[in-house]
């Protein structure tokens, strides 16, 4: 789409004297920004909260308390260890 309305866009062609090159400039330009952003930008910032997900986890998995970690402390008061 771009290359055909390169000739439109240098003002080369005009359809019945009216000048079209304003438009076909713009159109080029929007379809030019989309395209950097849907493969460019959009990728790298998917990336980047993916990154900061994943931090967010272990930050949080490290940061949760050790439950029963040291010996002869139950998990919960309820709980109560049968002697054999």
């Amino acid at each position: 789409t771009v290359i055909g309305l390169l000739p439109l866009a240098v003002g080369g062609a005009n359809v019945s004297g009216l000048m079209y090159f304003p438009m076909a400039r713009t159109v080029m330009g929007g379809l030019m920004s989309s395209v950097l952003v849907t493969l460019v930008v959009l990728p790298f910032i998917s990336l980047r909260v993916e990154a900061l997900a994943r931090w967010m986890g272990r930050v949080w998995r490290a940061s949760a308390p050790r439950v029963g970690a040291q010996k002869g402390i139950a998990a919960s008061p309820d709980v109560v260890e049968a002697t054999p």
